[in-house]
């Protein structure tokens, strides 16, 4: 994760139950309030979301992971980021991360040596968004 030297004085919030999302010296910026901590996440370092119950666990470039008590749904309807695409049920990608799709498995393979499987009902689809997105050649 990067790391910030300077002082953060200078940024747009938009409040959000209990997460904030900030865009801060152009960079678009996730804040994760905790009873401990205030944390500040690039969204470029979020490589996934995957849903947990009633929570999403946040998983970032490093093996990192955050879970957060808000559904994946409200996760991904609070990020509103176009490179953020919901897959199947349980996961929203980054599409900035994937490096690419094994078909023989049905899994979506990230830069940073991660990985999902989809279920093999989602295989089309998610080839059809990968068109979407121009990805594809």
């Amino acid at each position: 994760m990067r790391k910030f030297n300077e002082k953060i004085s200078n940024f747009d919030v938009v409040n959000l139950h209990r997460r904030e999302v900030v865009s801060l010296f152009g960079f678009c910026i996730v804040v994760i309030n905790s009873l401990k901590k205030r944390e500040f996440l690039h969204l470029d370092d979020v490589v996934y979301l995957e849903a947990s119950d009633n929570s999403t666990n946040i998983y970032l470039i490093g093996d990192r992971k955050i879970t957060v008590d808000i559904c994946l749904r409200e996760c991904t309807l609070r990020i509103n980021d176009c490179y953020f695409r919901r897959v199947c049920k349980s996961f929203a990608i980054n599409v900035n991360q994937v490096a690419a799709f094994d078909k023989t498995k049905c899994a979506i393979v990230f830069h940073h040596n991660m990985q999902i499987k989809l279920p093999k009902e989602q295989h089309q689809a998610f080839l059809e968004l990968l068109e979407e997105l121009c990805i594809c050649m």
